[in-house]
């Protein structure tokens, strides 16, 4: 066991080492990863009443979402792009997460969902994604609140290509990406991917077979697949950014980071020690899941225009 991990975390990681797929040494099925992964859900509980919530069918190139409204007049709008390789989830596994999100930011969250590789591979996901961050964010600037993308994992991969795709059409229509342990590149030769004390949740043999039923080898270093490749970085908004050490991702995150400073791009940045990929999705299973919930309110408090107004949520209950 990672002497790195905290009680909590070594907990998990036992329990999943022992009941996940993902683990077994087997061929792995994405549909018993999705499986898995539903199973999950009671386990983070439901989180915070909102002031009202809406789940949206999906209409033409537009997936279907959901939005978390945590007022009558959000501060801004944040699209949440789920994790899961590109393989598994759905937005009803990050609905907890999202809820404890949008209340404590006071910005509406809409999570979306996209199809699945194998049986739909890039560009499927991204051309979902990117249709509903175009009409949220149409929307938002109607609103005339600011409008930003967030995701986890393979959700974060999306997000940031979705910025850097903004940061090259229209610089000014982002607010904010926040980024949550982010696929970013798909060299798994780097350092983290190459420490044995990173093979956790997540290993390189996993992230391996997440690659294969997304893309073919020969278009991985695509910057829409790779977005640590992209030419665009120097456009990008404020990028909130979530690690952690034993992530096998952390050495892609670690260049991200560091070309978007030399660009000049504003990053805030926290490592949450102690814990491990997958862990902010945990809700009511990692005590640090809420701390970086809390931790990425406070700095969206600090997006956009002065005149946003203060928010006094007006439900606090929900079930635990």
């Amino acid at each position: 066991m990672p002497p790195s991990l905290d009680a909590d975390a070594a907990a998990y990681l036992e329990l999943r080492r022992r009941d996940s797929a993902m683990s077994r040494g087997t061929a792995l099925d994405p549909r018993a990863l999705r499986a898995e992964e539903r199973t999950l859900r009671s386990r983070y509980g439901h989180g915070p009443r909102m002031h009202s919530e809406a789940q949206i069918s999906g209409t033409g190139i537009v997936p279907r979402h959901v939005v978390l409204e945590p007022t009558p007049h959000p501060r801004g709008e944040l699209l949440y792009i789920h994790g899961g390789g590109w393989v598994m989830g759905e937005p009803e596994d990050y609905l907890a997460v999202c809820r404890e999100l949008a209340h404590a930011s006071g910005w509406r969250i809409v999570a979306t969902d996209y199809r699945k590789a194998p049986e739909h591979p890039f560009p499927a996901a991204l051309d979902d994604c990117r249709a509903v961050a175009r009409q949220r964010q149409a929307r938002a600037a109607s609103e005339g609140i600011p409008f930003g993308v967030a995701g986890d994992s393979a959700g974060g991969n999306l997000a940031a290509v979705i910025a850097a795709g903004f940061a090259a059409e229209q610089p000014s229509a982002l607010a904010v990406q926040v980024l949550i342990t982010p696929v970013l590149d798909s060299d798994l030769d780097t350092p983290s991917y190459l420490d044995p004390d990173a093979q956790l949740t997540l290993t390189r043999d996993t992230m391996a077979w997440f690659w294969d039923q997304y893309v073919p080898h020969d278009s991985r270093i695509d910057e829409r697949v790779a977005p640590l490749r992209s030419p665009h970085v120097a456009g990008l908004p404020l990028t909130i950014f979530v690690s952690v050490g034993t992530d096998v991702l952390r050495s892609e995150g670690e260049s991200y980071r560091e070309r978007l400073t030399a660009a000049g791009v504003a990053v805030r940045h926290r490592e949450f020690p102690g814990q491990m990929h997958g862990f902010f999705q945990l809700r009511n299973v990692m005590p640090a899941s809420a701390e970086a919930v809390a931790w990425i309110a406070d700095e969206l408090r600090t997006v956009g225009p002065a005149h946003a107004e203060p928010h006094t949520p007006t439900h606090t209950g929900g079930r635990p």
